[in-house]
């Protein structure tokens, strides 16, 4: 069994969204509950409003993106996804299509399957460089669901 999903998607998924969502709602909590009325109570509540609408839109977009990442392994006949606490097992043929996206200078590759997986019908993750392109090359059946977007 091979990872093809990068050593990063434990941060991507886990680490980043946690730490920031600490972060920002640490920040919250002390706008709103602290004694920081040094800049008067116009700017105190501006202050209130930013940390709050910027804590709820990141905790929105790491649910709709990061969040999402899953870790792939795979062999010769199967496809392993996991969240990190459960993994499922599926085989070549259940797959519909494979597309990979660019962001951010990141790959981003879903696998599409036929019917809804443990998962859902989008499995999302980010591939690492070397053992992905290798791992394709040598399967020739993953090759031919492979879209370019």
């Amino acid at each position: 069994m091979h990872q093809i999903s990068s050593s990063l998607s434990l941060f991507w998924k886990i680490f980043l969204p946690i730490f920031t969502l600490v972060f920002l709602g640490l920040g919250m909590v002390i706008f709103w509950f602290g004694d920081v009325e040094n800049n008067g109570p116009g700017q105190l509540l501006v202050n209130r409003i930013i940390f709050t609408g910027l804590f709820f839109i990141l905790a929105f977009v790491f649910y709709r993106t990061l969040i999402q990442i899953k870790r792939i392994d795979m062999d010769d006949q199967f496809v392993y996804v996991s969240n990190y606490f459960k993994t499922a097992k599926y085989t070549f043929d259940q797959i519909e299509k494979i597309e990979e996206k660019s962001f951010l200078h990141r790959k981003i590759v879903s696998f599409y399957l036929n019917g809804k997986g443990a998962f859902g019908r989008k499995i999302l993750f980010v591939p690492d460089r070397v053992r992905y392109e290798h791992f394709f090359k040598k399967h020739e059946v993953l090759s031919n669901l492979y879209t370019t977007v």
